[in-house]
This record gives structure tokens, sequence and C-alpha cells, in this order.
């Protein structure tokens, strides 16, 4: 498993901040780490042609024209606060699993090159045919290139201990019962 200071080598992506990205704590707010991710998955799987039918310029150029893909699930972990700066952040992103529809693609987002990350996440991506919404099954061209991008899942933190932490804390209300 990958941790957050050991981040596989894979597609590297800047993303610049804007001031807009910042909360009301002053530093950059979760909604702006997820859109950080998400505009760093599309530089990563390419972006929609002018038709909005079909990808160029990334991963997803081989899917037929009638697919699209989908975020099925994001799980995000922040780590540290993110700052505002000029420099973009880096954010790296790798394949950690290709099912029969759906494959999964691990995330880290720092500050620079070679710095831990301030953010890790995992997202479930899947296929579907645009006008049915059905699944689509991952052809072999695409297996092969996401493959090639493969590395080892992120570890996140396990959510039990944190509900553990909650508890600790006294804040048995709002606590998730554990299992």
């Amino acid at each position: 498993m990958s941790t957050a200071s050991t981040v596989p080598s894979g597609h590297v992506a800047q993303v610049s901040l804007r001031i807009d990205d910042l909360g009301p704590a002053g530093h950059v707010s979760n909604v702006a780490a997820v859109r950080v991710i998400d505009e760093a998955r599309m530089n990563f799987f390419g972006h929609s042609k002018t038709s909005r039918v079909g990808y160029h310029d990334g991963l997803l150029t081989t899917v037929a024209d009638e697919v699209q893909y989908l975020v099925g699930q994001h799980t995000i972990e922040y780590v540290t606060e993110l700052w505002y700066s000029r420099a973009p952040l880096v954010v790296t992103l790798w394949v950690t699993g290709i099912g029969h529809t759906t494959f999964s693609i691990a995330t880290t987002v720092s500050v620079s090159e070679g710095e831990p990350p301030s953010v890790l996440a995992e997202s479930a991506i899947v296929l579907v045919d645009r006008k049915s919404r059905t699944p689509w099954p991952l052809s072999d061209t695409l297996r092969a290139d996401l493959s090639r991008h493969l590395g080892p899942p992120i570890e996140l933190r396990d959510r039990r201990r944190a509900t553990t932490a909650t508890r600790a804390l006294g804040d048995r209300k709002n606590a998730v019962p554990q299992q």
C-alpha cells in the first residue's frame, strides 16, 4: 500500500489555486481540494471533445464515443492544511484497480514536488453508455492503457479509528456506532 510518505510515480499534473479556493479559516477549503483533484483527473483522463462526445489528449482517448465516465465514489483524507500559494499544487494520480466496468484511481495533492501529500484520495470510476446510462465493459485496449499506470492502493486512515477517537472526545451523540 502507498502511504503519505511513499507516492509511486504516476501521472503528475500541476493545478493552480484561486483566491476563491480559500475557506473562512484562511486555508484551501475541502470543496476546493476536490476541485483540484477533479481538474487533475480530467487532465489525466483527457478532456471532452468540443461535441462533448469522446475524449482527447488523455488516458480515455481509446474509449468509444458513446461512453462516458462517472465518479462512483470519492474517499478523501485531509492530512495537513493547504495554504494559498501562487505556485501550483502537485497532483499525482495512478490506477490502483481494474474491474469489469470500473477502475480505481489514487490521488495525492502536495504543495510542491517531493513534499509529502496534504491530501490523499481514492476514487472509483465507472464507464457508462451515454444514452442508456448502463455500465460499459472496459475494452482490452483500455485495460492495457490502465495497466501501464497501475500502482499500489493508497493507505487511508481506518475510519473506525476516527469514530473511536470521536467517542473518546465525548461526542457520543453524533458518533456512528461501531459494527
